[in-house]
């Protein structure tokens, strides 16, 4: 599946119908329905990072566990756009502004050090 052991991915999810859902210590949001874009990274182990957002049943660790959980939610594609993990912002950022909205301030974003605002965006429906 994947030649590189890191990396940067996106996850195209669909949420079906509008929900609230209490993003870890992040705080309590509302995901309207429609399309959204994650962007994330993997310093090592990517195909097992890819492996685990497919599944539903497991400890919530990171943000994105606490969306993707939701029955709500669909996770409808994973695409891995760049054997460089020091690329996640970037390409996060050519997202950015172009018909996106940020829903969650600081979603998938802790340790970001570009000013993303966040890593999750909505592109509506």
């Amino acid at each position: 599946m994947v030649s590189s052991n890191s990396g940067v991915y996106q996850l195209r999810i669909n949420v079906c119908k509008t929900c609230s859902i209490m993003i870890g210590k992040l705080g309590n949001f509302t995901f309207p329905r429609g399309q959204y874009v994650y962007t994330g990274r993997a310093k090592t182990n990517l195909e097992q990072r890819i492996e685990r957002h497919k599944k539903r049943d497991k400890k919530c660790f990171w943000h994105i566990d606490y969306l993707l959980m939701d029955v709500n939610v669909l996770l409808e594609d994973i695409a891995i756009i760049s054997d460089n993990y020091g690329e996640e912002c970037s390409e996060n950022k050519k997202l950015l502004g172009v018909n996106t909205l940020i829903i969650a301030e600081g979603f998938g974003a802790s340790d970001c050090k570009n000013n993303c605002g966040a890593h999750l965006l909505y592109l509506g429906n």
